[in-house]
Parts: structure tokens; sequence; C-alpha cells
């Protein structure tokens, strides 16, 4: 009996000491992880992408921004966020803040004569949204999902006027291996009454198909970025958009890299799921001829995929603005919306270029003679390799730097054709009198 009791004692004590340890280990657990977040440091308000670390030390109440965030969850259905969210998350379908062309297609009541379709809902219609979830100016809104979906809403947020607007770098599978606990109740906004501000604070973000003609035509600094596949950019490919299968590229754009088609950004996303960094970005548009001293406009097809760029470079200073019609907008009315069809290499020197006369009249030996001026569109762009041609060198010859020489009575056509076997060329009528 007394050995057994005294077994018995001995193994409650051995229990009791591999309690205590763990016991211990999660407490040591539990300060490693405050000890983490209180690292984490803090970011400024322009910086939009955030790590899964910063994200948790907002919630652990570490930072400035703790007193007032929202976390939204922007799937267009809520089945992942059912499935398991950030703690505290609400759920914020990121077709709220717009009218999707998808939805419309889906469900059989597309209007594809309709050129707002996809764009940015009413003003009206974007004060409800912020407010059923409590958010004001002054909130810091923290998005996560999926890439472009989430950039898509953190912009109109932005243009809302949200002054501090953040996107989880990443997904919810990033959220998880970094050890933090997920949630899977459904949690229910608390809302505001006022945004505290008239929205959108900031319409200068999001331009007209009519202002970016006029940027294209007039503003020598102005750069139109295509946010589309390559096929979509050389008009090979529609992009498999089931709604949207014109083909080719908005005159005077400049390609700015995506995916393989309409449904994926594989260009802006690291093997590892986050996004890339700004070098990245910046050899991108460069590549282009697009540099931080531009002033920079975003498309792509209906607005999604140009928002990724977009806040790599709103983040780092640059000034810049969203086409949301994009090539959905411009294709409604392809008479009066001119196109192109051109490598990115042709492209970012110009859509195209013309003599600014059509006639000109010279006196026999006239030599070496400047007698036309050339005109290149867009505003911003330069002229490309080219060669000259008379068709009648007995009248006129003209030089490689594109000078005439007037040899003899008569007309000639000269002709100014670029090298890259893009198609561009343009001519004009030269006579020649004694």
């Amino acid at each position: 009996m007394k050995r057994r009791a005294w077994g018995s004692l001995l193994l409650a004590v051995m229990l009791l000491a591999m309690a205590c340890g763990k016991k211990e280990t999660a407490e040591e657990k539990k300060k490693e992880k405050e000890t983490v977040s209180k690292q984490v440091e803090s970011v400024d308000k322009k910086t939009v992408y955030v790590t899964p670390e910063w994200v948790k030390s907002v919630i652990d109440g570490q930072q400035p921004e703790s007193d007032d965030y929202v976390i939204l969850e922007t799937s267009t259905t809520d089945e992942a966020y059912k499935e398991g969210h950030i703690p505290g998350a609400y759920h914020c379908d990121v077709h709220l803040f717009e009218t999707s062309t998808y939805a419309a297609y889906a469900d059989n009541t597309i209007d594809y004569s309709n050129a707002e379709l996809g764009n940015i809902v009413s003003p009206e219609e974007l004060k409800k949204v912020v407010n059923d979830y409590g958010i004001t100016k002054d909130t810091t809104v923290i998005t996560y999902g999926s890439h472009p979906a989430t950039e898509r809403e953190a912009f109109i947020l932005l243009y809302c006027g949200v002054e501090n607007v953040k996107v989880l770098d990443g997904t919810m599978e990033h959220w998880k291996q970094a050890g933090f606990e997920v949630e899977k109740q459904v949690n229910t906004p608390t809302p505001s009454e006022e945004f505290g501000a008239e929205i959108p604070v900031h319409p200068e973000y999001v331009l007209s198909l009519q202002e970016v003609k006029e940027q294209l035509q007039k503003n020598s600094n102005f750069k139109l970025v295509s946010v589309r596949s390559l096929g979509e950019f050389e008009g090979i490919s529609d992009g498999n958009y089931p709604m949207l299968q014109e083909k080719g590229e908005i005159a005077g754009a400049v390609f700015g890299k995506a995916g393989e088609d309409a449904n994926t950004m594989d260009e802006y996303m690291k093997k590892d799921g986050t996004v890339i960094d700004y070098k990245t970005f910046q050899s991108y548009m460069a590549e282009s001829n697009v540099t931080k001293d531009n002033e920079v406009s975003f498309f792509c097809g209906t607005g999604w995929r140009a928002t990724m760029p977009l806040l790599l470079a709103y983040e780092q200073g640059w000034k810049v603005t969203l086409y949301d019609g994009g090539w959905w907008a411009w294709t409604r009315n392809p008479a009066e919306n001119e196109t192109q069809m051109l490598t990115p290499d042709q492209a970012k020197t110009c859509c195209r270029f013309a003599y600014t006369e059509s006639e000109i009249f010279l006196k026999m030996g006239e030599k070496d003679k400047e007698v036309n001026q050339i005109s290149i569109f867009p505003a911003s762009g330069t002229l490309p390799p080219v060669r000259f041609k008379s068709d009648n060198t007995d009248v006129v010859t003209v030089g490689e730097d594109g000078k005439v020489t007037a040899v003899g009575e008569g007309t000639a056509t000269i002709k100014m054709i670029a090298t890259d076997f893009s198609g561009r060329n343009t001519s004009y009528k030269v006579t020649v009198t004694p």
C-alpha cells in the first residue's frame, strides 16, 4: 500500500510539473507575441501595403491607428470570410463600390451600350457604404483579400476621402503563417452618421474619358499606362473577358504589364503571394519611358488591375490618377475613340506622327530645305526611327534628315516611314516650278 501511495504521489507530482510547464510555455508564447507586436514600427499615413505583423500590432493597441480602425475583407462573396477571417474584420464586397460588368453579365442584365458600367458608384451610394461600415475620413481602414479586388476597394476609399487606407501585403494565408488568431464569427459594424467630409474628397484621383483625350492631346508630361496583358495591349487577345471582346488598345497608351489575361496580375505578384517591390515597379515603368516626374494615369478593362500599380506609385509620392472607364468605356463608341495596335516598344515612342502640311511648293534649285513640320500624338510622344522616300527623284530628292532638294519641274510625294515595321507613316506632296 505504501509503495502504491508513493507511486501515485510521484505520478501526481510529475503531471503537475508537466502542466505547469505547458502553462509556462503558453505564457511565454503570449509574451513573445506581445513583444513582437511592440517591436513593429509605425508606418507613414501614405504607406499602403502593410505586413500581417503591423495589422496585428494595430489590433493589439500598439499603433497610433489603434484608436480608430476598421478591417475589411473584400471578397465578392462571404464564403472566404466565414471560413475564417482576421479578428474583428467585416466582410465588405468590393462590388458595393462599383457597378460590376461581371455581375451584370452573369445575371444576363448587361447593357453593352452603357459606358458607365463598371465605374465607381455615385457619391450618395458611396456615402451609404462608408456610413454603414462606421467609416469616417479619420478612420484607418485596413483591407485584405484577393488582389486586385482589394486594391480596387482601397483606392475607392482614398477617392472618398479616407485619409489612411492600408492593404495587407499578401492574403489570409500570410496571416495564418504568421501564427495569428483566426476568427469565424460574423461581425456586424456599427454605422456612423457622418463621414466628416463631402464625398468624394478627391475627385481629381479619377479621370473621365474626355479628360484622358485632352491630356493625351495637349499635355506633354502626361502618360496613359495600360495595365492589361501583353496580348490585350497588342490587340491579339481579348484577355478572356466574357463581356469585353473588342481587340486593340487606347491610342496613345503605353504598356504597364499585368498578367496572362484579364483575370491575373502575375507580373505584380511575387511567388510568395505578396506584391512586387517599388524597384521592380519602377523598372516596369521605365521600359515604357514612364517616370515619377510624369503625370500618370492608369487604366485596364474596367478599373481593377490598374489600381495595383497606381497604389504602388501613390505611396511613393507619384502624381497618379485612374481612368476608371478603361477599355470598356473607350470601346462603347469606336467611331469617336481612336485605337492602336502596337507592340510595347513601338508604343513607347508614339501612337502616330503626321506632317502638318499636305502640300508644299518649291522652286527648282532650292536645296536642303526643311519645308514641313511634324506633329506627334500623344503630346508626350517622341518620333521613332524613320526613313524618308521620294516617289519621283527626278523632281525632288530627300536626305536622311528629311530635308528636300528640288531638282526638276513636276510633282513628287515625300513619305516618312517608321523603320520598326509598325506601319506608321505620313506623307506630303511637293510641287516644283521653274
